[in-house]
């Protein structure tokens, strides 16, 4: 956590944050249009940790509409529609809706707006009785999805499915929650002391990935290897596991165009100054056929040293962006900054294109839409907050790359990004 936004959750209650203007709308016009091999436009989370806007972007950048959706801080700080807390799924969205995680401690959900109108379709209650802090969502069918739910319930067993850790099972249709997969037994002999702590999901056919954090029991400072484990969603069965080994800390997803392999990014932070084991931070390179495999690590030495941040998205067949994580002193001040890099998975050569503007961890998550060579990145510091466009050819260069001001009305900064 950042000295900023300590300072400002430390004083939510001083914070004069006036009551946002109402949203504008959705798209009705591509709400119900197939999403082609581009998909139809990138997705905007804003937040200042009180308060979220949603907006939508074209392939291209231009601003679709500047709040799809948007939260209410009353005095107080409660939120009549969204926390301050709202991330986007792995997955991008392919109907009319447009799935949102609210991972907020005092009512984790997944909720669904319409891209039509921003109107609220339908939510689904993940938390059981705790702070579930869901990181992802991964729709099966109409009837059937899976939430990794990142925290951990230490006194379980007063209501159903309230272990945590785990995969819920929901059924997004009628909010019902229909199971809980058990994630411990892809830990193997790391099951007595850590935890699984899942995190990113992606499906491939009948098969589902997810990315294990591997964290201990207490703390959240990685001292064993993460893991990749593949469930059949038919059967809602752990099918394999892979151990990353030498790498820890991973948190980021993506998988390639080819839907062959994936890329998984690890930080190995070890604390919240953006310090890290740099020995175990890296990406991890997984072919999936005949059956996943670490095939190559690309280690942080190829682009300085600095822990790979938590997202990244293949531009190309052989191209990826991911960020790196900046650092501050012990004082709270900045001594590195973060990065944004274009790596080449065949060559692992990496070239800096982007750094944050004088305070680490503003580089947000970043978003492609590899078949058009389009792809966005969060920055919540720089001229008060916006996103970087960028479009790269085949080989991964640099063709154009703009700024994009979402919104002024509101004054919230980007933080993640997405695809519809």
């Amino acid at each position: 956590m950042t000295w900023r936004l300590a300072t400002c959750l430390f004083l939510v209650a001083a914070c004069d944050v006036p009551t946002p203007p109402s949203p504008s709308g959705g798209v009705p016009d591509l709400a119900e249009a197939e999403p082609g091999p581009c998909g139809r436009g990138f997705s905007v989370v804003e937040s200042d940790y009180q308060s979220v806007n949603v907006a939508l972007l074209g392939l291209e950048g231009t601003v679709l509409t500047d709040s799809l959706a948007s939260s209410r801080v009353l005095a107080g700080g409660a939120g009549v529609s969204l926390s301050g807390d709202v991330v986007l799924p792995t997955d991008g969205a392919a109907g009319p809706l447009l799935p949102l995680i609210d991972r907020a401690a005092s009512a984790s959900r997944v909720l669904w707006l319409s891209l039509a109108t921003g109107a609220l379709s339908r939510s689904v209650d993940v938390s059981t009785g705790f702070p579930s802090n869901p990181h992802d969502f991964l729709g099966i069918s109409p009837t059937k999805g899976y939430v990794a739910r990142f925290g951990h319930n230490r006194d379980p067993d007063r209501e159903r499915f309230d272990h945590g850790s785990d995969l819920l099972v929901v059924d997004p249709s009628s909010g019902r929650l229909l199971d809980s997969i058990d994630l411990r037994g892809a830990l193997g002999k790391d099951r007595d002391l850590h935890l699984p702590r899942p995190d990113k999901l992606v499906m491939v056919g009948r098969f589902v990935y997810v990315l294990l954090g591997t964290l201990p029991l207490s703390g959240f400072t990685s001292t064993a290897a993460s893991r990749i484990a593949m469930l059949d969603t038919e059967t809602d069965s752990l099918q394999d596991v892979l151990v990353l080994e030498g790498l820890r800390g991973c948190s980021g997803m993506a998988l390639s165009p080819a839907g062959d392999a994936l890329a998984v990014f690890c930080s190995a932070l070890s604390d919240s100054n953006g310090n890290s084991q740099p020995g175990f931070s890296g990406v991890g390179l997984v072919e999936l056929t005949p059956a996943p495999r670490l095939a190559r690590v690309l280690a942080a030495g190829a682009w300085g040293g600095a822990p790979v941040g938590s997202s990244g998205a293949y531009a190309g067949d052989r191209t990826l962006l991911l960020t790196t994580f900046g650092r501050f002193s012990a004082l709270g001040e900045a001594e590195a900054q973060d990065a944004l890099w274009a790596l080449d998975v065949e060559s692992g050569r990496a070239r800096e294109l982007l750094k944050s503007d004088g305070v680490p961890f503003t580089l947000g998550s970043v978003a492609c839409a590899p078949a058009c060579g389009q792809c966005v990145v969060a920055d919540a510091e720089r001229q008060g907050g916006l996103v970087h466009h960028y479009q790269l050819d085949a080989d991964g260069n640099v063709l154009s790359h703009a700024t994009i001001k979402v919104e002024s009305r509101f004054g919230l900064p980007p933080r993640d990004v997405g695809r519809f």
